[in-house]
C-alpha cells in the first residue's frame, strides 16, 4: 500500500509557489486537502509560513468575492486593506478596529482583522474576529 504522506518542506514549497503566483483560492484548497497528509512537521505549525499565509489567502479570496459583489468598503477598511496588502498587518488591525468602532456590524472589517491576526501568527485572536464576522452575517440572515 502506497504511503500518502508528503514531507513538510514539499507541502510548504508548493503552497508558497501558489501564493507567489497569486493563486490564493488554489492555495486554500491545497492547504485544506493536504495539511493532514504532512509527515512530521517541524516545530509549532502555528508559527510556520504555511499556517500564517493561510490568513493572507483567505483575505485575498474573500475580498475578491466582496468586491465582485459590488461591496463598498468603509474608509477605515480601505486603509486597513492598504496596510494588509502592503504586509503591515499590525497597521491593518488598527484600522479594522477603528472600522468596527464606527460600525460594529461591519462583517468584512471583523473578517479581515481575523486574517491579519492569522498572518501575524495569532490564531486565537483570528478565530475571535472570524467568529464575530460569522455572528454578524448569521444575524443579518436571521440564522442562529
Amino acid at each position: 500500500m502506497k504511503d500518502h504522506t508528503i514531507s513538510f518542506s514539499e507541502y510548504e514549497d508548493h503552497l508558497k509557489s501558489l501564493v507567489d503566483e497569486g493563486k490564493y483560492t488554489e492555495a486554500l484548497e491545497y492547504c485544506y486537502a493536504h495539511l493532514s497528509k504532512v509527515s512530521h512537521p517541524v516545530g509549532d505549525v502555528c508559527s510556520t509560513y504555511s499556517y500564517r499565509i493561510f490568513g493572507v489567502c483567505r483575505y485575498m479570496h474573500t475580498k475578491g468575492i466582496w468586491e465582485k459583489d459590488g461591496y463598498h468598503f468603509s474608509p477605515w477598511v480601505e486603509i486597513g486593506n492598504r496596510h494588509f496588502e502592503g504586509g503591515n498587518y499590525k497597521g491593518a488591525i488598527s484600522a479594522y478596529e477603528k472600522a468596527t468602532l464606527e460600525n460594529r456590524e461591519d462583517a468584512f472589517a471583523w473578517y479581515a482583522m481575523g486574517c491579519a491576526y492569522r498572518a501575524l501568527g495569532n490564531p486565537y485572536e483570528s478565530v475571535e474576529a472570524w467568529d464575530e464576522a460569522v455572528s454578524i452575517v448569521r444575524g443579518k440572515r436571521g440564522e442562529e
